[in-house]
């Protein structure tokens, strides 16, 4: 079994995952089944997309595009 790390500063959990866990980008989705929380990774890009539904149109590859950066913008 592989440990990872929990600290806690001013309300906020930080977990270290160790060196083989450790995954790209800046952000994960979270999500709890039962007593486990799953971490996933969020892709920087839609390639993944065209593996799982076939090959887009660009007009939809276009507006998921303005839709993410609109919500970047708005985290900060």
């Amino acid at each position: 079994m592989t440990i990872a790390e929990i600290t806690s500063e001013s309300g906020h959990l930080t977990i270290v995952l160790p060196e083989g866990f450790r995954m790209e980008g800046k952000q994960v989705s979270v999500r709890r089944r039962g007593n486990t929380l799953i971490l996933e990774p969020i892709s920087d890009n839609w390639d993944w997309m065209e593996r799982v539904a076939g090959q887009l149109d660009p007009d939809v590859l276009e507006a998921a595009r303005a839709a993410n950066s609109a919500d970047q913008q708005k985290l900060g």
